[in-house]
């Protein structure tokens, strides 16, 4: 197959915005669900994706109660699909959930960034601070476990943590 036959250039790192109820943001005001454009093509000529966790279509082939809360916070878009805690392959319009889909990086050679994307095919683990779906992309074109995205929502985390401690140690001392 041509490259291009595919909507994305294969070895791609991709993402579109994510929304779960408008309420989390980043620093540039969004939160973004990434995936790798793949070499494949599905039997309706669309592109297929690799994704840790995201919307895949049909039922969940798993029901712990952690994909069912998951699946209420971030319901498919699709009426026929499902949301996943798995590294997959999923068409692009699951994947975009009808979002416009940004190219991050476009790697000099796509083969290392598909052969680190089909090796983690099936892997569970998902984890939003240390195993997300940023992290498998940039893995793939890097092969680096990386996310600006988990790395600024920590550091949120550490100042509220840090803030609410000073206030503690200020009524505490107050008290005294």
């Amino acid at each position: 197959m041509a490259e291009s036959d595919f909507q994305f250039a294969p070895g791609s790192v991709l993402r579109r915005r994510l929304s779960l109820g408008g309420t989390m943001t980043n620093p540039d005001g969004q939160l973004y669900h990434y995936g790798v454009a793949s070499q494949y093509i599905d039997s309706n000529g669309e592109q297929m994706v690799y994704q840790f966790g995201g919307p895949y279509p049909g039922d969940a082939p798993y029901k712990s109660a952690g994909v069912k809360i998951l699946n209420k916070l971030w319901p498919p878009v699709n009426s026929n699909g499902y949301t996943g805690t798995h590294i997959g392959l999923t068409p692009m319009t699951y994947f975009s959930e009808g979002r416009d889909v940004e190219v991050e990086t476009v790697p000099d050679n796509a083969i290392p960034v598909l052969k680190r994307a089909d090796s983690l095919i099936h892997h569970n683990g998902y984890n939003p601070a240390f195993r997300n779906c940023e992290h498998f992309a940039k893995y793939c074109l890097t092969g680096s476990w990386a996310s600006r995205q988990a790395f600024g929502m920590s550091m949120k985390g550490a100042v509220c943590l840090g803030l609410f401690g000073l206030a503690g140690l200020a009524a505490w001392s107050r008290r005294r």
